[in-house]
Parts: C-alpha cells; sequence; structure tokens
C-alpha cells in the first residue's frame, strides 16, 4: 500500500478548496452515520446475550408477552428453553443452543467492535484533514481581509 498523498492547498484555486471541504464534511457525515449503525447493531447484539441469559430452565411453561413490534405483543408460553432461535440475517434464523448462540453473538461483537475501531480511525483522519482544511480557508480570510485594509488605508493617504 502507497503512502498517502499530500496536497499542498495553495497550489489549489478557492473553488477547488471549497469544494475539498465539502467533500470532507460529506464522507465525514457518511463515517459518523456507518458509526452510528455498527453502534446500534452491536448494541442489538449485546442485548441477546442479556436476553440468552435470563432464559431458564424454571421459566419453562411460564406465560409471557411476546412482541410482534415494538409498541405491540401477544401472549405467549415459554417451550423449550435448551434451543432458540437465531436471526442470522436477510429474514434467515437458525435453531442454536444457547451455548452456540451465545458464540454466535460473542463472534458477532468481536468482530462488529473492529469494525467500530476502523471507522473511528477513518473518522479521527477525516476530522484532521478537516480541520487543515478550515485553518486554510481561515488563513485565506484573513489575509484577504488584512489586504483589503492595507488597500483601504494606502488609498485614504
Amino acid at each position: 500500500m502507497s503512502a498517502p498523498r499530500q496536497l499542498d492547498l495553495r497550489t489549489l484555486p478557492p473553488q477547488a478548496v471549497a469544494q475539498l471541504k465539502r467533500q470532507l464534511e460529506e464522507e465525514m457525515e457518511s463515517f459518523m452515520h456507518s458509526f452510528q449503525g455498527l453502534q446500534y447493531t452491536l448494541n442489538r447484539f449485546r442485548q441477546s446475550i442479556e436476553a440468552l441469559d435470563s432464559i431458564k430452565e424454571e421459566n419453562a411453561g411460564k406465560e409471557i408477552l411476546v412482541p410482534l413490534t415494538s409498541s405491540m405483543y401477544i401472549p405467549g408460553t415459554v417451550g423449550d428453553v435448551r434451543s432458540v432461535l437465531v436471526d442470522v440475517g436477510t429474514g434467515y434464523y437458525v435453531e442454536k443452543s444457547q451455548s452456540e448462540a451465545q458464540q454466535f453473538f460473542e463472534r458477532k461483537i468481536e468482530f462488529l467492535a473492529e469494525q467500530l475501531k476502523t471507522v473511528q480511525q477513518a473518522i479521527i483522519r477525516k476530522r484532521n484533514d478537516l480541520q487543515v482544511v478550515q485553518n486554510f480557508l481561515n488563513e485565506q480570510a484573513q489575509a484577504a481581509q488584512s489586504s483589503a485594509m492595507a488597500a483601504q488605508g494606502g488609498a485614504s493617504s
């Protein structure tokens, strides 16, 4: 993998620098959205592990409320507590023992944690790049303002 190229902002026209700033802002927003999605999914897997912990042999046959949506439930009865159905993605469910389900969720959590680190590093790099561009734009604005004031002061003499 080659080293990242350095871009000399002084060689770019002002419109290109402004476009670069917009592009970096869009990329930051995209990375932030990805980060939030990964965090949400990671939390769902953690909640699944907590739910597994609540499934105990003594709960077999007990009445429960089964969620149909986030705000609608139907009454149900706890059946076989030795196995659970695990959503493995895209609408597929696999029957697993509790320990297999726990291992599945732990693997997913580990994978997502690595993905979160990668995205977080990308966010930091983009934020730094954006800060460099913003500082450059601020310097350019100050220089233009100083030039305008100097020209105005020179014109009044």
